[in-house]
């Protein structure tokens, strides 16, 4: 079992005691100060590592499928006054974090962000409501009945149009069979009634972009239209 959160500990844990202690005497410390502190890090050192079963324990509890739990230190998250757990969830990297004091989980790291326990647990409800209807859209797709998807994509992609109704698409695919997804092109008037000209744009029930919207646009858009756009197995007439 790794260690290495413990070793980070270490000399914060030095430092404290010296204050505490008053180790300094014109600038060294006594020999038996030394010893005395080592005693008591290697002390620190042997209790934190005995207790690292436990905190695995408490995530495990609240993570059953997890595997491979390991000590993730400060990593990415702040270890002060925690510890924090690393687990392979499903094939993504969760991080939970145990109050020492209290033996609560009090923070999860997941996807790149950090969550309340309680902000996770609606988040994962939440993803895994989209991917029941990702589900059920692609049954749908693959029997033919396509038309209920298309009306859902494009009215979440035109609803924040100036002009909805004057919605032009082009080059329609669907992709993706696990999340099923709607990309190609689209043109809508603005203001003036004018044409804007065709944009790139996907859709699907986890998230949607547009290249021109404040969501879609640059590396963001680009990253997540490879991930969801790149395997389509539904040619749409236009």
């Amino acid at each position: 079992m790794k260690k290495h959160h413990v070793m980070k500990t270490i000399f914060p844990a030095m430092l404290v005691l010296c204050a505490v202690a008053g180790c300094v005497h014109n600038g060294s410390m006594t020999q038996e100060e030394q010893y005395r502190i080592m005693r008591e890090v290697e002390a620190s050192r042997q209790a934190a590592a005995a207790a690292f079963p436990q905190y695995i324990d408490i995530c495990v509890r609240e993570f059953p499928s997890a595997t491979n739990a390991r000590d993730d230190g400060g990593a990415r998250m702040s270890a002060q006054g925690s510890v924090n757990v690393a687990l392979d969830d499903n094939g993504d990297v969760i991080v939970c974090s145990v109050n020492i004091a209290s033996s609560a989980i009090e923070r999860i790291w997941a996807n790149g962000r950090t969550y309340s326990l309680s902000e996770f647990k609606m988040s994962e409800s939440a993803r895994n409501s989209r991917q029941v209807l990702a589900e059920a859209d692609a049954a749908q797709i693959i029997s033919g009945n396509r038309e209920s998807f298309l009306r859902a994509a494009k009215r979440s992609i035109t609803h924040s149009f100036k002009d909805p109704d004057s919605a032009l698409f082009r080059d329609l695919y669907i992709s993706n069979k696990a999340t099923p997804t709607l990309c190609g092109e689209v043109n809508a008037k603005n203001s003036y009634g004018g044409y804007v000209g065709y944009k790139r744009f996907f859709y699907n029930r986890a998230v949607s972009g547009r290249e021109d919207s404040d969501s879609g646009t640059g590396a963001q858009f680009l990253r997540l239209e490879a991930v969801y756009c790149k395997d389509k197995f539904v040619d749409l007439d236009q």
